[in-house]
């Protein structure tokens, strides 16, 4: 059974027998190993084993021989249904789950319960509903996973100007072998047209709002418009978004 295998992974095992209860301890690998006596109890509770013999369980678990020793009396073994933890992120754009397996004919988890406990946390929206039918239709246990996501906002993306000719040219002259210096090859002046484009705007990017988990909407930051800077022998188009030369020169 897979909740037995699980008891051994933890270092003990429950069995029911026709003439009682049996507890298993096994001798643990290191220090760290050691079977917690209140994990026991825990999946006792959870199992509602009647009038067991706690001071029988805390002297197993002192030996931890792996001997099974009766804790109770004989008794139907109680079916469990799985259990479900949701879990949700500080941030609220994330939520998990742990399914907790059935134990003796229990009923599996259900999607009706995986969505009642997301709600029981206050998840309302970014349910990934086909990760939640996998894990209806082929369940893992005792493991933390995503079945919920929100979407982020996205800033938007300032404007800008583009400029046609090159405004950022290198002005750095060239060294001749004799030491002087050649101005001639900088083309510190770019010869220019009438009607000319010189320079057109990019428009901004608007922002994309988010949402969280609880629905709520998170503000995205929109870019801002840039300006065309304007002077003399210049006209703006009339959508004020292109830059033209008046003159030669």
């Amino acid at each position: 059974m897979p909740e037995e295998m699980m008891q051994k992974d933890k270092g003990f095992n429950l069995t029911f027998e026709n003439d009682g209860v049996y507890l298993t301890v096994y001798k643990p690998l290191d220090f760290f190993n050691r079977v917690n006596e209140t994990d026991i109890l825990n999946i006792i509770r959870k199992k509602r084993i009647q009038n067991y013999n706690a001071s029988i369980i805390t002297d197993t678990v002192s030996k931890s021989e792996g001997v099974p020793v009766k804790i109770a009396e004989a008794q139907e073994e109680q079916s469990v249904n799985s259990t479900i933890e949701a879990i949700v992120s500080q941030d609220k754009m994330s939520a998990f789950i742990i399914l907790s397996p059935p134990e003796a004919n229990g009923t599996p988890p259900s999607l009706e319960a995986i969505v009642q406990a997301l709600y029981s946390k206050g998840v309302v929206w970014g349910m990934n509903e086909s990760k939640i039918r996998e894990l209806v239709a082929n369940p893992v246990y005792n493991i933390q996973i995503q079945v919920a996501e929100g979407v982020p906002a996205i800033n938007g993306k300032n404007g800008e100007v583009k400029y046609i000719f090159d405004i950022k040219k290198d002005r750095t002259p060239t060294i001749m072998e004799d030491g002087t210096v050649n101005y001639k090859e900088m083309n510190l002046v770019e010869s220019v047209t009438k009607g000319q484009k010189l320079a057109e705007l990019i428009p901004p990017i608007a922002g994309r709002p988010g949402k969280n988990l609880v629905g709520s909407e998170l503000k995205a930051i929109d870019g801002r418009d840039a300006r065309i800077p304007r002077g003399r022998n210049v006209v703006l188009s009339d959508d004020g978004c292109e830059l033209y030369s008046t003159i030669d020169g």
